[in-house]
């Protein structure tokens, strides 16, 4: 089930639950795609939907989604402020802080290597977090985390916190847990100017991890 927080005649923006993937293209799981399309379908909608902002299977939160293939092309060119909740191992400092590094995509095995100095395909990366609390989560010591994405890489925030020794919780791919649990990421908020209507929209939802 998709939870649809804002709709439009020219996008959704829905919360995607942790452990559903975007689009499948192997048929073995239900996809948020999927879900919109089905919704469409019973309306006697167009049978199109358009991922602007993706996340990855394992991760929850906020997508914006079009729903009018004319008007592709200006969602391309606008910004979208994505703002995320994440818990990572460790304890760190209190305050406002920039993370910045470099990112190469190893497609071969699907992870993010980061590096602090440029290599070749290699891409800048920087974000922003503060600290929120530090908490336990099963007993391991944790920090929540408000970060704010700079640039876009692949994974970037799951190894950019990897790098600097404080994987985020449950990341089995760039952390040694073992936990039963999805990845302690979420977005949290898509802030952007709607480039038909001209208005100002701000989407948030309260990320509830611990109910996951």
């Amino acid at each position: 089930m998709i939870d649809i927080l804002y709709e439009d005649p020219y996008i959704y923006v829905c919360f995607k639950p942790a452990g559903m993937p975007v689009q499948s293209g192997r048929g073995l799981k239900r996809d948020m795609l999927s879900y919109l399309l089905e919704k469409r379908a019973l309306a006697h909608e167009e049978l199109y939907a358009h991922v602007f902002t993706r996340l990855d299977e394992p991760v929850s939160g906020l997508c914006l989604v079009g729903k009018d293939p004319r008007y592709v092309g200006l969602w391309d060119k606008t910004p979208i402020t994505k703002t995320y909740e994440a818990i990572v191992t460790g304890e760190l400092e209190a305050g406002h802080r920039i993370l910045k590094a470099y990112i190469r995509h190893d497609k071969k095995n699907n992870i993010s290597v980061v590096t602090d100095d440029k290599v070749p395909d290699s891409k800048e990366a920087i974000l922003e977090y503060d600290m929120v609390e530090r908490l336990a989560v099963d007993s391991v010591p944790c920090t929540r985390i408000r970060v704010r994405l700079v640039t876009g890489r692949h994974h970037q925030i799951r190894a950019m916190f990897a790098h600097i020794g404080h994987p985020l919780f449950a990341d089995r791919k760039y952390g040694v847990s073992v936990a039963l649990r999805s990845v302690a990421l979420c977005a949290v908020r898509l802030e952007f100017r709607h480039p038909v209507t001209h208005k100002d929209i701000d989407i948030r939802t309260e990320w509830k991890y611990y109910e996951e």
